[in-house]
């Protein structure tokens, strides 16, 4: 009756139509899928989903440098100095205000790629999404040594390399500290599953010396190791010995940082960078659980993604924050209650908890949130998520007839993969250059101090120098809406007064600009090379003052600014102009050569653009009235090279593209052809995805435009 049943519901219809012949044309793909799971390799697997996650990145070779990019790359003058690597080590790293001193593997990792591959953003983004591809292979690999399906690790794989939230982590150039972390605390933890403890506790020293969010690495690999989901669970010592190794890289870390700044919390107590430093930790935490929730939102359904978030603090009774805590107790309570009966359940909510941790503003924190904090904990959560779709599959299969059912049994999976990749390639457009980018981000955040103020500098160093004064006047009063906006959402903040400054050394206005350096200045934490050098160059035009006034007051800017920032390219630069100015061509020509911004021996840039969320740390363009005034007969100024500030370069059209060998005879069978036909078409849906999303950023930035315009 049972096989009745289901003849007369679909097998019936299917015999029928097999006994006249009369099947559907697509047959002989049907019969190549369904077989596909005995005949293809797993190696070709996995290169054909790394490929399919490759050529989704593809548009992010012609991306520009944007966010701190200038600052720990393009601006980093250290790493341009490879002698000095010793003093990373130091305290005189702090003292002479290192990028990220408190990140040692990462500085390393940034000298290297600098040495390497110059100033090109191709190449560095090439190397961003290469880091990107191998965080995806050691995730399979560590999940089929925990003994997990093909299917599921393999799944989890594609998902979590096209997932829309990390655009960010992945399009930014600096942001790869996210990706070095993921990569190299996954590979500690496969090493302590394998027992190789001696690795585990190197591999987890370099995750946690680029990011210390990879400190929740040792509590996943408990939860792993301890639920055993896919195998017998292993014995207690094993547990022992796997935690203390990997709890060492983290404690080493640790102690680096209160050598470094003698403290755990190098940002510093009076950091007003740091909300929880302004409010307290209170109002901070209340904020992060509707915060959480949303980044879970985030991860199942891609909207409300954004290049910024305003930080701010709530109540606790507020119903936002009651809302979304019992929601996540729920949640969390959920994952308790399955650890025995359901432990895949248990180790994807879990482990999506203990790696959000680092990450919850618990520390001081300069960002609330953002996309890219997830990047870690959405190992699990993709883990989680891959394995009821698959669940969903099989129950789909057994509705469908027998040709069709490993079609559905991957179809639940294989859409959301699809509408992940589409949202995925429309939010890593926001980032490809900085104009385009802040421009967004005052839109989705139009309280953000940062967007407004930055947006106000790149509407100055956008006017031409040749327009027309009525356009320059008009640009002017646009930037100047920008900052008034930017000091009324944060007075305290240092970016909406160095937008009024640089803005008022474009209309030579040089009483208001040093006024406002110099209010910048008191309130700026760290990253002062570039109000330094401004107020070292609007000092020898201020008006109403003798002329050995203003030399001495340059003069003494300059000593401040380099005996704290000796690495800026930026100070060498503008010590080398007033010093030509004041008729001193040797010690010019000694600070333009330490401003040099050629990269070193290797791959010629491509594009040189520079572009940091703060952007006093990316040289300014000078005003027109900030110009040398050489004496008669002294030589001509030097060229420093190409201006970090501008936007567009024209790219040189270099040749970044990897080469692939051709496909043995034994990887080109019907089986692997039919494998990627079927990769081919979820990249032709993500493409066509990708449009519809596109079309609708597009249409952003005509109505921004007009809005400009207005």
């Amino acid at each position: 009756m049972r096989f009745a049943r289901r003849g007369s519901r679909i097998g019936g219809a299917s015999a029928i139509a097999r006994r006249s012949g009369h099947l559907c044309p697509f047959r002989h793909v049907l019969r190549g899928v369904r077989s596909l799971e005995k005949n293809l390799s797993p190696r070709l697997a996995l290169f054909g989903v790394l490929s399919l996650i490759a050529l989704v990145h593809l548009p992010l070779l012609g991306y520009q440098f944007v966010y701190d990019d200038g600052w720990t790359l393009v601006a980093n003058g250290f790493l341009r100095v490879p002698t000095d690597l010793g003093l990373l080590f130091s305290p005189e790293a702090v003292a002479r205000h290192v990028p990220d001193a408190f990140r040692p593997g990462l500085v390393v990792f940034d000298l290297l790629g600098y040495q390497l591959l110059g100033l090109s953003s191709g190449l560095h983004h090439a190397l961003s999404i290469g880091l990107h591809l191998g965080v995806c292979a050691v995730l399979v690999r560590w999940l089929r040594v925990l003994g997990a399906p093909f299917d599921l690790a393999l799944g989890t794989a594609a998902l979590f390399g096209l997932l829309a939230l990390h655009a960010e982590a992945v399009a930014v150039v600096s942001y790869r500290e996210d990706l070095l972390a993921a990569l190299l605390g996954l590979a500690a933890a496969l090493a302590a599953t394998r027992g190789r403890l001696a690795a585990a506790a190197l591999l987890s020293l370099g995750a946690c010396s680029m990011k210390l969010s990879a400190g929740a690495i040792p509590a996943l690999w408990l939860l792993a190791e301890g639920l055993s989901p896919w195998r017998p669970r292993p014995p207690a010592a094993h547990l022992v010995r796997g935690a203390l190794a990997l709890g060492l890289g983290v404690a080493a870390v640790l102690a680096y940082t209160f050598a470094l700044y003698g403290a755990l919390d190098p940002y510093g107590a009076d950091n007003l960078r740091v909300f929880s430093h302004r409010v307290g930790l209170g109002p901070v935490l209340a904020a992060s659980l509707p915060i959480h929730l949303g980044y879970l939102q985030q991860m199942l359904v891609p909207f409300g993604l954004s290049p910024e978030y305003p930080d701010h603090g709530t109540g606790l009774r507020d119903p936002a924050v009651v809302l979304a805590g019992a929601a996540l107790l729920a949640l969390a309570g959920y994952g308790l209650a399955c650890v025995r009966r359901r432990p895949l359940v248990a180790l994807a909510i879990l482990g999506a908890f203990a790696l959000a941790v680092p990450t919850s503003n618990l520390f001081p924190m300069p960002n609330m949130r953002a996309d890219r904090f997830m990047y870690l904990p959405s190992v699990p959560a993709c883990l989680g998520l891959v394995a009821l779709l698959l669940a969903a599959g099989r129950w789909l299969s057994g509705h469908v007839p027998e040709d069709i059912k490993l079609v559905a049994r991957v179809a639940p999976l294989a859409a959301v993969v699809v509408v992940q990749g589409s949202v995925r390639v429309a939010t890593a457009a926001v980032y490809r250059d900085n104009s385009h980018l802040w421009g967004v981000a005052r839109e989705r955040a139009p309280d953000s101090a940062r967007a407004h103020a930055v947006l106000g500098e790149l509407v100055v160093r956008n006017v031409p120098a040749d327009a027309p004064r009525e356009d320059k006047a008009l640009a002017y009063a646009r930037a100047e809406a920008h900052c008034r906006n930017a000091e009324r959402h944060d007075p305290r903040y240092e970016l909406p007064q160095l937008c009024f400054a640089r803005l008022a050394a474009a209309r030579e206005d040089w009483p208001e600009a040093y006024r406002r350096y110099q209010a910048a200045l008191a309130v700026s934490p760290d990253r002062n090379a570039g109000i330094f050098a401004g107020l070292a160059e609007v000092s020898l035009d201020l008006p109403a003052t003798s002329e050995t006034t203003r030399t001495d007051l340059a003069r003494r800017h300059l000593a401040e600014g380099l005996a704290s920032y000796p690495y800026s390219p930026e100070l060498h630069a503008t010590a080398g102009r007033i010093f030509h100015r004041l008729g001193d061509p040797e010690q010019a020509a000694a600070h333009y050569r330490r401003s040099s911004t050629s990269p070193p021996s290797g791959p010629k840039p491509c594009s040189r653009t520079s572009s940091s969320s703060s952007t006093s740390d990316v040289r300014p363009t000078p005003p027109s009235s900030c110009s040398v005034k050489k004496p008669p007969g002294s030589p001509p100024i030097p060229t420093i090279g190409p201006r970090l500030s501008r936007g567009t370069v024209t790219p040189c059209g270099c040749s970044i593209l990897p080469r692939y060998s051709q496909p043995t005879p034994s990887e080109s069978s019907p089986m692997s052809r039919k494998f990627f036909s079927f990769l081919l078409l979820t990249a032709l849906m993500i493409a066509a995805g990708s449009m519809a999303c596109l079309q609708t950023v597009e249409e952003f930035d005509k109505q921004d435009e007009t809005d400009g315009a207005t």
